[in-house]
């Protein structure tokens, strides 16, 4: 089966369209300085989405801090 012999809902259609909208978006903006008023929506989401992924590492990191102190002072006298 070919690429070509699927059968897609209109619902599945509209979602396709969109990403692909949304792709060509995308990489008018990244092309395109920050500055850009017309992109200023995509650079706040990409900007929400490293302050959110900083913000997820820099947790786990001191989850992993905070066991690594309480495994070390259960084992203290």
């Amino acid at each position: 089966m070919t690429g070509g012999d699927i059968a897609y809902t209109p619902r599945e259609m509209e979602t396709i369209r969109q990403l692909e909208n949304l792709w060509g978006y995308a990489s008018r903006c990244a092309a395109l300085p920050a500055s850009e008023p017309v992109c200023a929506p995509f650079w706040t989401a990409i900007d929400i989405a490293v302050v959110a992924a900083f913000t997820l590492v820099a947790l786990y990191l001191l989850r992993k801090m905070v066991n690594n102190l309480r495994a070390v002072r259960a084992t203290k006298p």
